[in-house]
C-alpha cells in the first residue's frame, strides 16, 4: 500500500576472476607473456555484460588496482608462492578457503580474451569443474618445441565449484613441483602444467564444439560458431588490427 516498491536485489550465480600482477624475476620466467593494464580489466567487464546472460560479478585479484571500474570488485593479490614466478601464485583458487572470496561457484579467465558473441552456454555448465582444452595441433604448427606434449588443458579459462578439486592447491609442492614440471616433458607452463599433472585428463572441457576458440585458428575471418576467442601467449588483443577483434574488444 502506498505506492511503495521494493527492489529485488539478484545475487550472482557465478563469479568470474581475473589477475593483473607486476612481473617479477624471481621463479619460473613464462615466455611470451604481456603486461596487462586496467583497460582490459574494463573491457572484459564490458564483454561479459554483453555476452553473459546469467547473473554474474567480476571479481580482479591484482597489485595495481589504479583506473580500474568501480563495478569491478578488487581483491588485493595473495602471496602464498609468488616468488615462484610463472602463475603459481594463482593456484591458491583451488584451496577451501577461496569460497570465502568467489563464492560457491567461479570462473577464473584471462585478460586476453575476446567474446564475440552469447557465452551463456560456456558458463552454464552442470559440471563441478570445467576448463579450457590445449590443442596441441595449434601450437604444434608453430612451434615445434611443443611436439610431443599432452598438455592437455589450457589454464587461462576454467570454472569450478569452490573447493571441488582442493588437493590441486593442498597437495602442491613449493619445492618439488616447478622443477618437476621444467622436467616432465608432457605439460607446458607453470600452474596450467601441475593441474594437468595433478588431475590427468578427466576433467570435462571446453573446445571449438562449444565456441571455444584460439586466436591462431581463427585469423583474420571468425567463424559464425565461435563465441568466445583465447589469445596464448604474447599476443594483446587490444594491439590487433583485425577487424573482428577491433569490433569486438571494446
Amino acid at each position: 500500500k502506498g505506492g511503495r516498491t521494493m527492489s529485488v536485489v539478484v545475487e550472482p550465480e557465478l563469479t568470474f576472476v581475473c589477475f593483473k600482477w607486476k612481473r617479477i624475476t624471481t621463479g619460473v620466467q613464462l615466455p611470451n607473456v604481456i603486461d596487462y593494464s586496467a583497460r582490459h580489466v574494463n573491457t572484459l567487464r564490458n564483454m561479459l555484460e554483453r555476452h553473459v546472460r546469467i547473473p554474474h560479478r567480476l571479481v580482479c585479484v591484482t597489485d595495481q588496482a589504479d583506473y580500474i571500474d568501480s563495478r569491478i570488485e578488487v581483491i588485493p593479490l595473495w602471496d602464498h608462492c609468488r616468488y615462484l614466478g610463472g602463475c603459481y601464485n594463482r593456484l591458491w583458487v583451488f584451496s577451501e578457503e577461496a569460497r570465502e572470496y568467489f563464492g560457491d561457484r567461479f570462473c577464473c579467465i584471462d585478460l586476453d580474451c575476446v567474446l564475440v558473441n552469447d557465452c551463456t552456454s560456456i558458463f552454464d555448465r552442470p559440471e563441478d569443474f570445467v576448463i579450457n582444452t590445449y590443442n596441441p595441433m595449434i601450437y604444434n604448427e608453430f612451434s615445434p618445441r611443443f611436439k610431443g606434449m599432452d598438455q592437455h588443458y589450457n589454464g587461462g579459462l576454467f570454472m569450478m565449484n569452490a573447493g571441488c578439486r582442493a588437493s590441486v592447491w593442498g597437495e602442491f609442492d613449493y619445492e618439488t613441483v616447478p622443477p618437476l614440471m621444467i622436467e616432465d616433458q608432457r605439460v607446458v607452463g607453470s600452474d596450467q602444467a601441475w593441474i594437468r599433472y595433478h588431475l590427468g585428463k578427466r576433467e570435462a572441457r571446453w573446445g571449438n564444439a562449444e565456441g571455444v576458440f584460439e586466436a591462431r585458428q581463427v585469423g583474420r575471418h571468425l567463424p559464425p560458431e565461435a563465441k568466445l576467442v583465447m589469445f596464448a601467449g604474447k599476443r594483446d588483443p587490444s594491439t590487433f588490427p583485425y577487424q573482428w577483434v577491433r569490433g569486438h574488444w571494446q
